[in-house]
């Protein structure tokens, strides 16, 4: 293993000492005893060129102090590497992003600097090596040429040192394995252990579920399941698959496999063989014999108060809602397809749309689920090849569940799935099957029709609607058009905007003018028009995703505010009035206004303005000194034709009213009566709105229906008409915070 560190690397038998030596040994000067002489000191690492880069990281007080505090547990480590913020925290571990200050002076054999599309490193050596001692003489660059980051995982002292000696052992056997990321080096202080892993750059899972096309899921599980069929073929189970433990960078189409703090060999904690390791006819056999089956029909209801019997045992470490079927059984023979379950359920999240997909908060609750979607029978079966009964009185559980294309069809909200989809959909068959010995290896899934044989029908951007609603638009369409939004961010609002249009999520001439800021006004031909997102957005303004405001709330990605003025569009035009509900950052309210002071469309009777209501105080005011920023802003708010009330946005506003067109920027419980009240006749309201509870297969998962764009029409004769277009996810509606 090769870094900055090696001279203070941890070995498994250093971690086998006691804790009376942890406690009585002399605090040991880690770094300054390995230093060599031609390193440079402290007092020459204290500032970089580049510490602007790092500075720009937003980074809370309390984790300032937990990396100070970390320093301070090991001398010398902020000579070797510059702590710049907290990128991860768990059950048994907290992980920094730092920057290696002597990266140079060292050969790092495991830095992946080739090509990107080469996700394999070479076999680390095993002493040390210092570039200054080549055969040349020569020293490492008196300049760094871009700065290294490593990923410094803090292990808690309440780990075991057993987990913590099993985790680098497997780390130490998998270097160079495809896709897995490599260990460095580690360090120890008494009972403090530090591993040094590279710096992976990656993007949140939880853009790319909603914005992965088939074709990038192929890119995904093609790398994941070569990182598993690498930690398979060694026998090591990871045992806690999950999208955060997959870091994932869609530009290089790559990702790597992390944290092994759970992983173990393959029948290492087996304490006795499970009934599933014998042929179906020794198992059946043995279930015949039983005196479940043979006292069939004696059986009282419920289970004893004061069970006598022993508990069965078995692992069950992993994260819920991924643990396979097999370990929710408590099978004692566990293999390495609990992992390929773990990377199913991720399959179907992508595909579904949803995450979590289970939601489970114990065991019970997570067989519960999967009865839901593969029905009582087969659920039977299954708990009889471990050994274990399978019994519920849910009445909504049927005998023989549901297929995965139909789940996939009702949890995207979609009327039928494209040929790659159900390609997909096969490949999810295989990995979530209830057998595991019928469950697809990770071998045998990269030989899968998904992989060698891909269908390519994903919708084209901008898909044509299969059955267009009044606005012009239907469900299918979003659904598709929605997956291209993350691929629209830009540099500058006008590249945001201008790749919203490309890609057809913004199909409106007048709504991309209105979101440019370039239209012209009789009242203000003059001014500056400019509805500029960084001027509401306080972090990533043009970045297609919504984005964190305070006081809990966000502003929504930029192409749903396109989609709510494309559905509002026949209602805005000079001198109508609208009521924006949630203004939050004041953002969509800047370009309603810029709607109904466009001189390019028809004008109305009526003196036109927007108001934006929120019940939080403090967003009011940020709403107001956001769209002071420009000077098309003060000119609105100074003619009113904007204002910003504080209220219950649910009652609407109605000394104002009625409203052309009424926009709602958070979900709602219902539709709100009030509202559609204070309509104008015309008019339209635009609300997300919390599906009501059923029986759908979905509730039952604990998900219920999801939520639902709604579009409600008050007609010219006072006749309102209701109609659910698009499944979407905000923030909920809620109550105002309680004065103190």
């Amino acid at each position: 293993m090769n870094s900055a560190t090696d001279q203070t690397e941890v070995y498994p038998d250093n971690l086998e000492e006691d804790e009376d030596t942890y406690s009585h040994e002399k605090k040991p000067e880690l770094f300054e005893t390995a230093r060599p002489s031609d390193m440079p000191s402290k007092t020459r690492h204290t500032k970089h060129a580049h510490d602007d880069e790092m500075e720009g990281e937003n980074v809370d007080e309390s984790v300032k102090e937990d990396m100070q505090k970390l320093e301070d547990t090991f001398p010398g480590v902020s000579e070797r590497f510059r702590l710049i913020n907290r990128i991860g925290e768990g059950t048994f571990s907290t992980v920094y992003k730092a920057e290696d200050l002597l990266y140079d002076y060292y050969e790092n054999d495991w830095a992946q600097d080739t090509d990107p599309h080469d996700d394999h490193w070479e076999n680390p050596p095993s002493k040390k090596r210092r570039l200054g001692q080549n055969s040349s003489g020569t020293g490492p660059a008196n300049e760094k040429e871009k700065p290294r980051y490593v990923a410094l995982k803090k292990i808690y002292v309440t780990s075991s040192p057993l987990r913590i000696q099993n985790e680098l052992e497997l780390l130490h056997d998998l270097r160079g394995c495809r896709s897995v990321c490599p260990l460095i080096t580690a360090f120890r202080h008494q009972d403090q252990v530090v591993a040094v892993l590279p710096f992976f750059r990656h993007t949140d899972f939880r853009i790319q579920y909603r914005t992965f096309m088939v074709a990038d899921m192929r890119h995904y599980f093609r790398s994941l399941f070569s990182a598993l069929a690498s930690v398979h073929k060694h026998d090591i189970l990871h045992r806690d698959i999950k999208p955060t433990n997959f870091l994932y960078d869609p530009e290089k189409r790559q990702g790597v496999l992390v944290d092994f703090g759970l992983a173990e060999r393959q029948g290492s904690d087996y304490s006795a063989p499970c009934l599933c390791t014998n042929s179906s006819q020794v198992r059946r056999q043995k279930q015949l014999s039983s005196y479940y089956t043979s006292h069939a029909g004696q059986q009282p209801n419920g289970y004893p108060k004061n069970d006598s019997r022993p508990s069965r045992r078995a692992n069950r470490a992993g994260t819920r809602g991924f643990r396979a079927p097999e370990v929710l059984f408590k099978c004692t023979s566990q293999t390495t397809k609990i992992d390929m379950w773990s990377a199913g359920v991720i399959l179907l999240t992508l595909l579904g749309r949803r995450f979590p997909f289970f939601n489970s908060a114990d065991d019970v609750d997570a067989l519960i689920e999967m009865s839901s979607i593969f029905g009582n029978r087969r659920m039977k079966a299954a708990a009889a090849m471990h050994g274990q009964i399978f019994e519920t009185t849910i009445p909504t559980i049927g005998e023989k569940g549901y297929s995965w294309e139909k789940l996939v069809i009702w949890a995207s909200c979609v009327e039928d799935l494209t040929e790659s989809e159900k390609q997909a959909t096969r490949l999810l068959a295989g990995l979530m099957e209830l057998d595991p010995s019928k469950r697809l290896s990770a071998k045998d899934a990269l030989q899968h029709e998904f992989f060698l044989d891909p269908i390519d029908h994903d919708v084209s951007w901008g898909g044509e609607p299969a059955s267009a609603d009044e606005g012009g638009r239907s469900s299918r369409f979003f659904k598709r058009t929605f997956t291209m939004a993350w691929f629209c961010s830009g540099t500058t609002n006008t590249e945001l905007i201008e790749n919203l249009w490309s890609a057809g999520l913004i199909q409106n001439e007048r709504v991309k003018r209105a979101m440019l800021g370039v239209s012209i006004t009789r009242a203000y031909p003059n001014s500056a028009r400019k509805v500029d997102r960084d001027h509401y957005a306080p972090s990533s303004p043009y970045s297609d995703s919504p984005q964190p405001i305070g006081y809990g709330a966000t502003i929504s990605a930029p192409h749903m505010h396109g989609h709510a003025c494309e559905y509002l569009i026949d209602h805005l035009h000079p001198g109508s009035r609208v009521l924006d509900v949630g203004s939050g950052s004041g953002y969509l309210t800047h370009v309603l206004a810029n709607l109904i002071t466009d001189q390019t469309s028809p004008t109305t009777e009526s003196d036109g303005h927007v108001v934006g209501i929120d019940h939080i105080q403090e967003l009011v005011d940020i709403a107001h000194a956001n769209m002071s920023k420009s000077e098309d802003g003060r000119n609105l708010l100074k003619s009113k034709k904007v204002e910003f009330v504080a209220g219950d946005g649910r009652l609407g506003w109605k000394e104002r009213g009625p409203y052309h067109a009424i926009h709602v920027g958070a979900a709602a419980a219902t539709l709100h009566p009030v509202l559609i009240e204070q309509l104008n006749a015309p008019g339209r309201l635009f609300i997300p709105v919390e599906s009501e509870p059923s029986e759908h297969v979905l509730d039952q998962l604990g998900m219920g229906t999801g939520q639902f764009i709604w579009v409600v029409d008050k007609k010219a004769d006072g006749s309102v008409h209701k109609q659910k277009v698009f499944a979407v996810n905000y923030v909920p509606l809620t109550d105002a915070p309680k004065k103190k």
